[in-house]
């Protein structure tokens, strides 16, 4: 994968400090930097959550500039992601 953007190489959501407490660990990223590229997973990592709920609910953008679609889920405020239906 091509990456732009920061690069977070220490970033590993499934290490043992991120599984016990997560919010410790994302609390140590810099605030503004709220997109990055994990290598370890190989994903970009969105931070905030209005920046989370816009990836969601522009999945076409999405797609068309990194290949890959977020995996569908009901929305916080309000029911299924019209973005995420399968036809």
């Amino acid at each position: 994968m091509t990456t732009e953007g920061p690069v977070r190489a220490g970033f590993d959501p499934l290490s043992p400090a991120f599984l016990a407490d997560p919010f410790a660990v994302l609390s140590s990223l810099p605030r503004d930097v709220p997109v990055f590229y994990a290598p370890s997973i190989d994903y970009y990592v969105v931070t905030r959550y209005a920046d989370i709920e816009a990836v969601f609910l522009d999945t076409r953008d999405v797609l068309r500039r990194n290949g890959a679609a977020p995996a569908c889920a009901t929305r916080a405020r309000g029911g299924p992601n019209p973005s995420c239906s399968r036809s």
